[in-house]
């Protein structure tokens, strides 16, 4: 009875042996295959990534000058740091000069001539470059403020395409053949030599027919494919071109089984052949179906001497097929979970692997955790960590526990949590811990960003809650003043004198309050991206004077000393925004008196000097006062909306800074800020504005009297000076 169940039982194995190894073999072709195809998609996509980079590059090649000798020095630079063949400029009168110094003329093009005669851009069809090089001509007109000057013209190699070293993942074997889906011409050739000889007339499909007839006809190409036994190779390659896909074949070539592989660049037609031998891409599966194949010979021969040699051995047998089989469970059981699942012993502290992966999660096996104690302090591990080992050591757990704790990856310092259950329970008569940890660092930095996430829109809530807050103060202010002298002026109708007084009143709370309203759409056109800059002929030191005295009597009311300094001012007529500009400085000057202490001092310094932009001129401002400075870590929110420090008792709505930083970035200048406690601020403004031309100057002279407001550059007497409330000036 024993030796027939045991006949069955080793014909059952066998069979299931059979079966598993057919799909095994399956499963590593499909790999193996797919393999295949996603690095040839790779490819192509490299290929197509190369050709986009060559076309932006060539297109955006320019030149500030015709002369071709100033334009070599560019080309030769082009040429070297992208590798093409040659490049050449030539005049609107067909002559120029390669980028290595020789003459050129378009008459030497071996091809069609279009960027000079049609004023277009093109690409050549592949022709021989010579020295044995292969690739196409890319012709480009250039311009200049917008007339043609000339044209570029660029040899572009095909070997530039070429993704020979790719193939270093299958040991460099196979060939990486880059061809013309419409006309079929082989564009990068194998560099590997090749049984059948390629040259500049052989086309890929020949190149593929005549490689699968060096098999001697044993084999027949694309053999597994479900169309294999009604279409020829051919049919089927050009099938997967038309249809611009990707698609894999398995066939002879060159006298070995090899993988065939196409898939289309995307641009100019051009599709990527891969043919690598299939022994070179399941090498690895060879060697595991070798390695079963041995294992599965070695169980057989065990099975038949245990049959042999007698009985008594059969159930020893049993034990070691069982250790093998929970070997390759606790293995799958690796594979499929996220966790590292370990059984350990108090008594004997030994550890047993179910799931092995406590070195990918803490990088160190599960035996050095628990039995050196220095690991513990190599990651890091928090204090409810080293608890836990304690106790699961010492035998502590007496039923489920769950929690987290956390500790640092000893590769990359990152923080890190891991979530613990440690079951207790008893194996083959001894009292043991299923211990279980799985990595929740995702979940647990999700949690933080969440909480940060809710931390910010609460901020963010309240700066605007306290923005409504100090608008509603700030609008009421105008208001009553609007609604006090309005009933003052209904109870003196009879009196001109203190009707005009509160007429006048009402002027001025009414500017003040559109003042603040401006503003407020102000920050909202900027934050939309609705403000758009004008550009238009200024006067720079009427714009300084406009200011100065725009500030003199807020100055003169708090007995503060306003310093007007220029330095290297040479060009004064410049064309840009100047009410933008205004507004800048104005809003700068305005939270220097305003924070300043009555008998401060603020300093407004102006200064010039060239730009390396041809036309342009860098001009710094300098805002300075002594009053009582800002913390660093307001600093650091200075430019944030509704954002106010609160040491001072001077009301704002926050939008002041916010308005000034996105003027100097619109108008592509840089602030700067240093301020320390009680000792006062500097801003530093530097712009680079447009100088105007002569014509533009003159236009400036003639404009003058009607477009410009009234010459500021008298001082202002007191009463003056208060009429300037209404400026649009948003106090920080």
């Amino acid at each position: 009875m024993f030796v027939i169940v045991s006949v069955v039982v080793v014909l059952a194995v066998l069979a299931a042996s059979v079966s598993l190894l057919a799909h095994i073999d399956q499963k590593l072709r499909q790999g193996a295959e797919q393999q295949v195809t996603t690095f040839t998609e790779q490819a192509a996509s490299n290929v197509n990534d190369r050709m986009t980079a060559v076309q932006n590059a060539i297109g955006a090649f320019g030149i500030e000058t015709a002369d071709p000798e100033r334009v070599r020095p560019v080309m030769e630079e082009f040429k070297n740091r992208f590798g093409f063949a040659s490049v050449a400029f030539a005049g609107v009168d067909g002559i120029g000069v390669y980028s290595d110094g020789a003459p050129f003329e378009i008459g030497d093009l071996k091809m069609a001539e279009t960027a000079l005669s049609l004023e277009k851009p093109s690409y050549s069809a592949n022709y021989d470059l010579g020295g044995g090089q292969r690739g196409k001509l890319a012709q480009n007109p250039l311009y200049i403020d917008g007339v043609l000057v000339g044209a570029l013209y660029v040899e572009i190699p095909s070997s530039m395409f070429s993704m020979e070293r790719s193939l270093d993942m299958f040991d460099g074997r196979g060939y990486f053949i880059l061809f013309d889906g419409e006309t079929q011409e082989i564009i990068v050739p194998p560099t590997e030599e090749t049984q059948v000889p390629i040259t500049t007339d052989t086309l890929i499909y020949d190149f593929l027919y005549e490689s699968q007839q060096t098999a001697g006809g044993k084999d027949t190409l694309f053999r597994n494919d479900q169309y294999a036994q009604e279409k020829n190779y051919i049919a089927l390659l050009q099938r997967a071109v038309a249809d611009e896909r990707c698609d894999l074949f398995t066939g002879v070539i060159d006298g070995k089984e090899s993988y065939v592989c196409v898939a289309p660049v995307y641009a100019g037609n051009w599709f990527v052949c891969n043919v690598i031998p299939v022994e070179n891409v399941r090498a690895e599966g060879s060697a595991v179906m070798a390695a079963f194949q041995v294992v599965f010979a070695l169980a057989i021969t065990c099975l038949l001497i245990v049959l042999v040699v007698s009985y008594l051995f059969y159930r020893k047998r049993m034990q070691e097929r069982g250790v093998e089989m929970k070997t390759r469970l606790y293995g799958a059981l690796s594979e499929s979970l996220d966790m590292a699942v370990n059984m350990y012993s108090p008594d004997d502290a030994v550890v047993t692997p179910i799931v092995a992966k406590a070195r990918e999660i803490f990088g160190f096996p599960m035996a050095d955790i628990m039995g050196k104690s220095s690991v513990s302090d190599e990651i890091a591990l928090s204090d409810e960590g080293r608890e836990l080992l304690d106790r699961i050591r010492h035998g502590e757990i007496e039923s489920l526990e769950q929690g987290e704790f956390a500790f640092r990856e000893p590769w990359s310092g990152r923080p890190s949590w891991v979530f613990y259950s440690v079951t207790p329970f008893e194996y083959e008569g001894k009292p043991q811990l299923l211990v279980v940890f799985r990595d929740v660092t995702d979940e647990k930095t999700l949690q933080v960003s969440m909480s940060d996430a809710m931390v910010a829109a609460e901020t963010a809530n309240k700066a605007k809650s306290d923005f409504l807050s100090n608008m509603s103060h700030e609008i009421r202010t105008p208001m009553n003043a609007i609604v006090g002298m309005a009933q003052i002026a209904r109870k003196n109708l009879d009196d001109v004198e203190r009707l005009r007084e509160s007429l006048d009143k009402i002027d001025l709370a009414s500017d003040h309050l559109l003042t603040i309203i401006n503003d407020v759409l102000d920050i909202s056109k900027i934050e939309s991206g609705k403000m758009i800059l004008a550009s238009e002929v200024f006067s720079l030191s009427d714009v300084i004077e406009r200011v100065a005295a725009g500030i003199k009597g807020q100055c003169d009311a708090k007995n503060q000393t306003l310093t007007l300094k220029r330095y290297g001012i040479d060009a004064d007529a410049f064309v840009g925004d100047q009410v933008r500009l205004r507004q800048m400085l104005l809003n700068l000057l305005v939270n220097a008196s305003k924070y300043t202490p009555a008998g401060g001092h603020i300093s407004f310094e102006v200064s010039e000097k060239p730009s390396n932009v041809k036309k342009y001129t860098h001009v710094t401002f300098v805002v300075a006062d002594d009053g009582i400075g800002m913390s660093e870590e307001y600093i650091e929110h200075l430019f944030e909306p509704f954002v106010m420090e609160g040491r001072s008792s001077v009301q704002g709505t926050g939008l002041g800074m916010p308005i000034v930083k996105n003027i100097v970035t619109m108008l592509n200048g840089d602030i700067r800020v240093e301020s320390e406690l009680e000792r006062g601020t500097t801003f530093t403004v530097s712009i680079t504005l447009l100088r105007a031309t002569e014509d533009e100057k003159n236009l400036l002279v003639a404009d003058a009297p009607a477009s410009k407001l009234p010459c500021t550059r008298v001082a202002l007497d007191e009463s003056e000076s208060s009429k300037l409330v209404g400026l649009r000036v948003l106090l920080a």
